[in-house]
């Protein structure tokens, strides 16, 4: 699949009932490729940095009912690798 994903697919399907257990957790993610349209851009930099590397970050979440709420909603900044995004 290629391009952006609907948010309805993270969304409770419509039998989903009330969640079982309250969460908190944190969701670590490793410098990954994007894809990009033109694909030209790929492999670009800017300040010596690639704009085509999603970048390694830690998010954290909590549950208040049954919606998830991000811990940090601040920037996040770059925690190493050759991503240029924070």
């Amino acid at each position: 699949m290629s391009g952006p994903l609907d948010n309805a697919r993270f969304a409770p399907g419509a039998g989903a009932g009330p969640p079982n257990h309250a969460f908190a957790g944190t969701l670590m993610v490793a410098e990954t490729a994007m894809s990009f349209e033109p694909a030209a851009v790929a492999g670009e930099q800017y300040f010596g940095k690639r704009i085509d590397l999603f970048p390694v970050c830690e998010l954290g979440f909590v549950s208040v009912g049954d919606v998830l709420v991000p811990t940090d909603q601040e920037i996040q900044p770059p925690r190493g690798g050759d991503s240029f995004w924070d």
